[in-house]
């Protein structure tokens, strides 16, 4: 008894409920001029003609003509179709088909869809009045107060002032014109979602992203996947592009990249910056900068590397900056250095502060060194104050030549001929085949070295030379090592990987360099363009 009477309550309160909801959501005919109850047009409704108004969960709905299926809760409408909810809904087109229990709108043919901020055109439409959210599959374009945007599918979600568009996503912008694959648009902050491959194009350059967020009014952007910014002479590329557009600045994290077009090189590292009106950028953390060529590739590693223009007059030219801790390596030649600077307008790399320069079995020091990379000719390696070259025969003898300047020529990748210019001294183990027949000593102003396959062929004394032979007994009773000896093939990098090898580096003699010796990396940046700016006057 007591199980069947809860069944009783239990279906009775179901009853009411679903009673109440209908009522709820029942559909009201306002007015209609004329009434018509016709079987053979159409089973189960009245035909409403002339002025029809509808009501219907706060909406008016307005159209020349209708069916009214008071069974099914349901209205077809035809003609001149205007819907309005509160201020919050502006709804038009040519057919209605309505479905009072779900509280569906199908509209059809014109349709247009206006809230205070935005104005929806498309061909056919599905609405819902009761949450507010539009659908659309067959194209449709939005406009509002700054932007136009256009797309194969849409959605719009009135209480979140949001809308989502997917498939040939086109933004026009007075500013800026923005195509993607998906992005959420959100109306009252005018702020761009994008969730798949968007590009931003705008005078300045473009930026892409598969993942973030775009200000379409101060056109700042956060960029998480993918991203990239840049104009037809550079491009940044990275994972993370945080983007401030007034001030042209961005930041980058993670993979970052920066390309120059113009001067065939590229920076690489973890965390950069670029400015686009300035077009300086920087890379730190695993910082590497690749020098292409159709000679080979330039390897080059340092704590940290910049790029900046070079002067007004100079355009689509750069300076490269790497300092603190620099590495680099190619085929033919390798070093080191703790800052370096290279030059875009005559392609010269300038090394400061303890340079050291391996080419084949050479190794070369200075305090100071540049070398220049011609398109035509000789390549020039020019070593400046204290120079020194050493190399290490099959006997583990150590050839030396030492001066004040040195000057280099290599041809095909190899060093042809070595000047040496002021205070000239060299160290020569002379040999045959049947093996060391003794060393020659010689102090000359200035002299002329012949390579021939990496080894020492001729030696030139330009001046009268003060010279000195002595055979393999006196060896043991002679100084063979001149002042500036130095031998460090231990720390020479052996790949394109070796640069990152900070075992090479002695840190405590790096930083006492650095108290007492180095300038700043602007100093050097400046005598650079100073030296620049005086060639081309010349």
């Amino acid at each position: 008894m007591r199980r069947s009477l809860y069944i009783l309550l239990t279906a009775g309160l179901l009853f009411v409920a679903n009673v109440s909801t209908a009522q709820k959501r029942r559909v009201y005919i306002d007015h209609s001029d004329s009434l018509v109850s016709n079987v053979g047009v159409a089973k189960n409704a009245d035909r409403l003609i002339g002025n029809v108004i509808v009501r219907h969960m706060g909406a008016i709905m307005h159209c020349d003509s209708a069916y009214f299926y008071s069974n099914e809760n349901k209205v077809d409408a035809f003609g001149r179709i205007h819907i309005t909810q509160g201020d919050t809904v502006d709804l038009k087109g040519n057919s209605l088909v309505y479905d009072g229990n779900t509280a569906l709108a199908i509209i059809r043919g014109n349709v247009e869809l206006k809230d205070p901020s935005l104005v929806l055109t498309t061909d056919e439409l599905e609405y819902n009045l009761e949450h507010g959210m539009a659908y659309y599959n067959t194209g449709g374009t939005i406009v509002d107060s700054l932007n136009t945007l256009n797309s194969r599918v849409g959605r719009y979600y009135s209480e979140d002032k949001m809308l989502f568009f997917k498939d040939s996503v086109h933004l026009v912008n007075k500013d800026f014109i923005m195509d993607s694959d998906t992005l959420k648009y959100d109306t009252e902050h005018k702020i761009v979602y994008i969730s798949g491959p968007t590009t931003v194009n705008g005078d300045s350059g473009y930026l892409y992203s598969e993942l973030g967020w775009y200000e379409t009014i101060s056109q700042n952007a956060e960029l998480y996947k993918n991203s990239r910014m840049g104009n037809e002479k550079q491009e940044l590329r990275c994972d993370t592009l945080l983007y401030d557009k007034l001030r042209g600045q961005a930041w980058a994290y993670h993979h970052v990249e920066i390309e120059d077009f113009k001067s065939m090189l590229e920076i690489r590292g973890e965390i950069g910056e670029y400015n686009e009106h300035s077009e300086e950028g920087m890379v730190t953390k695993k910082a590497e900068l690749l020098q292409y060529s159709e000679k080979d590739t330039l390897f080059l590693h340092a704590d940290t590397l910049r790029t900046y223009p070079m002067a007004d007059s100079i355009a689509d030219k750069k300076i490269f900056l790497a300092y603190n801790k620099v590495r680099f390596y190619r085929k033919d030649m390798q070093g080191k250095c703790d800052s370096l600077v290279y030059s875009a307008q005559d392609s010269v790399m300038r090394m400061y502060f303890e340079p050291i320069v391996w080419a084949m079995n050479n190794q070369m020091t200075a305090d100071s060194i540049t070398y220049a990379n011609q398109p035509k000719g000789a390549d020039l390696l020019k070593l400046y104050t204290d120079a020194f070259m050493v190399s290490k025969d099959s006997l583990d003898m150590y050839n030396q030549i030492s001066g004040k300047n040195m000057v280099g020529y290599i041809v095909n990748n190899s060093l042809d001929v070595l000047d040496v210019i002021g205070n000239g001294e060299t160290i020569y183990y002379v040999k045959d085949k049947s093996g060391m027949m003794g060393v020659n000593k010689a102090e000359c102003s200035n002299i002329k070295i012949k390579m021939k396959e990496n080894k020492i062929y001729r030696i030139s004394f330009i001046t009268q030379p003060k010279m000195d032979f002595f055979p393999p007994a006196d060896f043991g009773n002679q100084d063979l090592k001149l002042p500036l000896f130095r031998w460090e093939e231990a720390i020479r990098p052996k790949s394109p990987e070796d640069i990152f090898n900070y075992e090479a580096y002695d840190d405590g003699k790096e930083v006492e360099r650095n108290i007492v010796d180095q300038i700043s990396k602007k100093e050097i940046l400046e005598k650079v363009r100073k030296s620049l700016r005086q060639s081309d006057k010349k």
